[in-house]
């Protein structure tokens, strides 16, 4: 079910229910946890409305 909900996450596919892209809210409490630290170990940064965008690459000096 992670992988299931990171997915849905990062590929921002639109929710049903919602209408909306999927956001981390959208993930059932029991879920939540694990697919929001997937979601991170993916590269990926959650935005204040709770969907997942790729995490900006750092500059090296």
């Amino acid at each position: 079910m992670v992988n299931k909900y990171a997915r849905l996450l990062e590929e921002r596919i639109m929710n049903d229910k919602t209408g909306s892209v999927w956001a981390i809210q959208d993930v059932p409490k029991t879920w939540r946890g694990k697919t929001e630290a997937k979601v991170i170990a993916d590269g990926y940064v959650f935005l204040e409305d709770g969907t997942a965008v790729p995490a900006p690459e750092e500059e090296e000096e």
